[in-house]
């Protein structure tokens, strides 16, 4: 029995390639085929406009570490007037309220960014560009450390307001990206 195009016969038989059937309804023994994984990982939709994913990775990282610094500069801001008693005066629309909420968005990102990471760590595309890309999954405790250190120093008001600034000059940030990027120079 032929199954309408999308279906999938219960005993495992599709209808791919033949003609369709002249049954008005679907047999009763019909049932949806389950989604091939392999487009999903290989991009979903993206690889039919042939869009490599891989090279979209390096921008989404990009994108939710700089949301994560933009976040955590915020913060520090609010929690910086929060310890002083200050209303905030800045007309960007923060309350000191928000910090609570704040912490939440920057710490989802500054996960995001790793987890962006791990991804394209994984990915095909990485073995054209680095040697040796077991090396890259060094970086993860890293990033994760230098993440959390960031909002626990933020959290307890010890963060300069810009993360930059603070990450030149604090020396355990300066000793992990010395690490990580070791570890980089290693992995080519």
């Amino acid at each position: 029995m032929l199954c309408p195009e999308g279906l999938q016969h219960e005993s495992g038989r599709s209808n791919r390639g033949r003609p369709p059937s002249s049954a008005k309804a679907p047999a009763p023994l019909c049932r949806r085929r389950p989604p091939s994984h392999r487009r999903y990982l290989n991009g979903g939709g993206l690889s039919a406009f042939g869009v490599p994913v891989a090279r979209l990775l390096p921008p989404a990282f990009s994108g939710w570490l700089l949301l994560y610094l933009a976040i955590v500069k915020r913060f520090a801001e609010l929690q910086n007037l929060r310890s002083s008693g200050l209303p905030p005066r800045n007309g960007r629309g923060y309350l000191v309220a928000d910090t609570d909420q704040l912490r939440s968005f920057g710490t989802s990102s500054a996960f995001a960014a790793v987890m962006v990471f791990a991804i394209y760590i994984s990915s095909s595309d990485v073995v054209v560009l680095y040697r040796r890309k077991e090396l890259l999954w060094l970086m993860m405790p890293l990033m994760i450390l230098w993440l959390c250190h960031v909002w626990l120093l933020a959290s307890h008001g010890e963060l300069d307001e810009d993360p930059l600034v603070f990450a030149l000059t604090d020396p355990m940030n300066l000793a992990i990206g010395i690490a990580i990027a070791t570890i980089a120079l290693l992995a080519i």
